[in-house]
């Protein structure tokens, strides 16, 4: 099983590679090598620019409109209504030039820790006593092995609030863990997160105190925006009302369905209003939601998490 875990941790690896830092003194403060010239991105379908459309044609929901509406006017294989955080970061790297100083950036398997709550059934307190250790030991064995080969600048995405997403939201409400808090998520799935999130931090700390030398190591805090952009959403565009709503589902109060789902089904209900919405199909964001992310992270280190 850690072998598993840890081929599809290399399978999420997004490298960035730079000669040399330009602008963003705040960020580069916390994440040396920022921005990078140069992107190389491997990943799950937060990070997928198309790649999974081309290796499995005709198989894939991101083929179809409504993905890609919003900004492209058409689909691309990226799983949103326009661009993808890598988009936005890709947008302020200039031409590269060399492939030096790598910075590789990690995200964390959300989608191996959603299939034992949702398809295995499983309780939360079960998966952080089994697959959160997992997923976090692949993590560090995969800085431990790059660090190996030279690699030292690492950004780490951590898991956001699962239990906000009208999927989970929509799946797990049917089940026994299915207390909301005032936000209206559900607080075991949040708390799972959460806890996610504070073992990876010390697991990396230790890395950098312990057992690695010449390493910087950054998380991107995608947890706490998330929740910031649920409890404030006007400060960031986004409509009050449907913070919990997919944009493009069908039915029951989350606009979410596991037998109607977005660019599957022609029944599938797309809303007018993308850019005030923050999930897109009930799992993945949308591009407003990702632009605003980076533009936090860009302006003076807002939701980075340099670790020491």
């Amino acid at each position: 099983m850690a072998n598993v875990a840890y081929q599809a941790i290399l399978l999420l690896l997004l490298v960035f590679l730079s000669k040399e830092a330009i602008g963003f003194n705040d960020v580069k403060n916390s994440f040396p090598n920022f921005p990078p010239t140069a992107i190389f991105a491997f990943g799950d379908s937060l990070s997928d620019t198309g790649n999974g459309m081309q290796a499995f044609p005709f198989n894939m929901p991101s083929e179809n409109l409504p993905y890609g509406s919003t900004y492209f006017h058409a689909p691309t294989g990226r799983f949103s209504d326009g661009r993808l955080i890598i988009d936005f970061i890709a947008s302020h790297v200039p031409t590269a030039k060399a492939f030096e100083d790598g910075t590789y950036m990690i995200s964390v398997s959300v989608n191996d820790i959603l299939s034992r709550l949702l398809d295995q059934r499983l309780p939360p307190s079960v998966v952080n006593v089994t697959t959160v250790p997992q997923v976090v030991n692949a993590i560090s064995e995969a800085l431990r092995d790059l660090h190996k080969e030279g690699a030292k600048n690492f950004l780490i995405f951590n898991i956001p609030a699962v239990g906000c997403t009208p999927k989970v939201l929509t799946l797990a409400s049917k089940g026994q863990f299915n207390s909301t808090d005032k936000l209206g998520c559900l607080e075991e799935y949040n708390a799972l997160a959460r806890k996610g999130n504070k073992d990876l931090e010390l697991a990396l700390t230790l890395l950098v105190k312990k057992d690695l030398i010449n390493i910087n190591i950054t998380v991107a805090d995608m947890y706490s925006f998330h929740i910031d952009a649920i409890k404030s959403p006007g400060d960031y565009g986004f409509n009050a009302s449907e913070t919990l709503e997919a944009c493009c589902g069908y039915g029951g109060p989350f606009n979410y369905s596991p037998l109607i789902t977005c660019g599957q089904n022609s029944e599938v209900k797309v809303c007018s209003n993308p850019g005030e919405y923050i999930s897109w199909d009930g799992l993945h964001f949308t591009d407003a939601f990702n632009q605003k992310f980076v533009d936090e992270m860009m302006d003076g280190m807002h939701y980075l998490k340099p670790i020491a």
